[in-house]
């Protein structure tokens, strides 16, 4: 009787180790997706934001570049009608990044 008792009671033991066991992969395993979604958008925003910096970059150069032909066109051309700039998002930025560089030039060659 008493080593019946005693298998019973390791078998109880080891159902609830087993149990336990189970349970905590299950959760960790929840945990651990739970935690691997955002990980994967985290790298999924590193990639955009990486982008959106290289459009950027790219929009102040050719801001530049525009500026430069502008004033190039006024220069070599002495075309003095008025030009208007439209853009939206980047081709904005363009704008922007243009307006500054010839408010640069003019401040410089004054």
């Amino acid at each position: 009787k008493e080593l019946g008792g005693t298998i019973i009671a390791l078998l109880r033991s080891l159902s609830s180790s087993i149990i336990q066991n189970v349970l905590a992969t299950t959760v960790l395993a929840s945990l651990a997706s739970a935690v691997m979604i955002p990980a994967a958008l985290l790298q999924l925003t590193n990639v955009i934001d990486n982008l959106w910096t290289i459009a950027v970059e790219r929009a102040d150069e050719a801001g530049v570049e525009l500026a430069k032909a502008l004033i190039q066109r006024i220069e070599h051309g002495g075309d003095t009608r008025p030009v208007t700039l439209i853009g939206y998002s980047v081709g904005a930025r363009v704008i922007v990044s243009c307006l500054r560089e010839l408010v640069r030039i003019i401040s410089v060659s004054s």
